[in-house]
C-alpha cells in the first residue's frame, strides 16, 4: 500500500472516530486521546495529520460534503449542490446538530461558506465567462452567495420544518433566480472603460 493510501485510511479512521464521539458529546469535550484510542492509534499519529480536533472536523466536512460535490459530474448547478448539502445535513442530523451546538452557528456557517467558495466561484465564472469582471467583484458576489447558502443550511437544520431539501433550495432559487447573471453584468458595466 502506498504512503498516500495509508495516510488517507488513517485520516478516514480518525474522522470516523470523531463522528462517533460527537454523537454523544460536544466537540470541545472530545480529546485527541479519545479519538486515537477509539481507532487504535497513538497521539503522535493524530498530530502527523492534523493540528487539533477542529482541523480534523474541517477535514471531515470537506471529505464528506465538499469533495463529493466537486468531484461529481452530477452537480452542474448550484441548486444541485445546495440540495446535496441539505440532504447531507438531514442524513447526518445528529452529527450536524452536535457540530452546530459545539462550535456555534457562526462557525458552522463559516465552515460551509468557506468550503463552498471554490464551487460557487466555478459556477459564477461559468455564468460570467463572456464578461470582463475583476477578481475582486467575483469575490464579492461569490461571498454573498456562499453566506446565503450557509445561512439557509443552518436555519433549515435548526428548524423543525418538514420542508424537503428540494423545497428549501427552490425557495432560495426563487429569491435569487437570474440575479447572478444580472449582478455580473452590472459589475462588468461598472468596470468598463466607458464608466471609469
Amino acid at each position: 500500500m502506498s504512503h498516500n493510501a495509508k495516510s488517507e485510511l488513517t485520516k478516514n479512521a480518525l474522522a470516523d472516530s470523531l463522528k462517533k464521539l460527537m454523537i454523544s458529546k460536544p466537540i470541545n469535550k472530545i480529546s485527541i486521546r479519545e479519538i486515537t484510542e477509539s481507532c487504535g492509534f497513538q497521539r503522535l499519529t493524530f498530530y502527523y495529520h492534523f493540528d487539533d480536533v477542529y482541523d480534523l472536523l474541517q477535514w471531515t466536512m470537506r471529505r464528506e460534503l465538499i469533495i463529493p460535490i466537486k468531484e461529481s459530474g452530477a452537480f452542474s448547478t448550484w441548486q444541485e449542490s445546495g440540495i446535496y448539502l441539505l440532504r447531507y445535513l438531514k442524513n447526518n442530523k445528529a452529527l450536524s446538530l452536535s457540530i452546530l451546538n459545539s462550535i456555534g452557528r457562526e462557525t458552522l456557517k463559516n465552515l460551509i461558506s468557506n468550503d463552498t467558495y471554490e464551487l460557487c466561484m466555478y459556477f459564477l465564472r461559468n455564468i460570467g465567462g463572456d464578461l470582463d469582471i475583476s477578481d475582486e467583484d467575483y469575490h464579492t458576489l461569490c461571498n454573498f452567495y456562499c453566506v446565503s447558502l450557509a445561512a439557509l443550511a443552518t436555519n433549515w437544520l435548526e428548524s423543525s420544518t418538514s420542508e424537503t431539501p428540494e423545497e428549501a433550495i427552490a425557495k432560495l432559487e426563487t429569491i435569487i433566480e437570474g440575479t447572478a447573471r444580472h449582478a455580473l453584468e452590472r459589475f462588468a458595466k461598472k468596470d468598463s472603460p466607458s464608466h471609469s
